[in-house]
């Protein structure tokens, strides 16, 4: 079971389409759900030209919220793109606000779920495992407080893996 098993999502970062805009890019599974939440939908994703290469695509509603929360959204978009590329964090490939009353993220997709549901899923969590998730957590923690960004929401629900 090496140390590949509990990983946190490694970045991969490829150029875009820029003339074709979003849609004319972008291939949406609105089928199916990976994720729904409060504020925002998550829906696997493609590019059209790379229909091998899979991405999420975080659909925020921005309809109900008011400024204070769009600007928020903008902020984390920001920081996002601060952060660039870490092994230990998802990278955010693209933006859209073309839609009224959304935003679209295109992020890479992290297909192990949350580290949560995996203690979970788990009854015994070997020692090796924890030891190497919460060495690629420090690291990514580390990476990002030397940007002069903190997390202020660290717990396992937050954290995605890999596979």
């Amino acid at each position: 079971m090496g140390n590949q098993l509990v990983t946190l999502c490694p970045t991969d970062f490829s150029t875009f389409i820029e003339d074709a805009g979003f849609d004319g890019t972008y291939e949406i599974d609105e089928a199916n759900y990976l994720g729904t939440g409060k504020f925002a939908v998550v829906h696997m994703c493609w590019r059209k030209n790379q229909p091998e290469k899979r991405y999420a695509v975080k659909v925020i509603n921005t309809k109900c919220g008011d400024m204070a929360s769009i600007n928020r959204i903008q902020e984390e978009i920001q920081i996002l793109q601060v952060l660039g590329l870490h092994r230990g964090l998802v990278s955010l490939v693209d933006t859209d606000e073309s839609l009224p009353g959304s935003i679209r993220l295109v992020l890479e997709l992290c297909e192990g779920g949350e580290l949560y549901d995996r203690i979970q899923q788990k009854q015994y969590y070997p020692e090796n495992e924890a030891k190497v998730t919460c060495h690629n957590l420090l690291d990514a923690v580390a990476f990002i407080h030397s940007r002069g960004i903190m997390h202020r929401d660290l717990k396992p629900e937050n954290i995605l893996l890999t596979s």
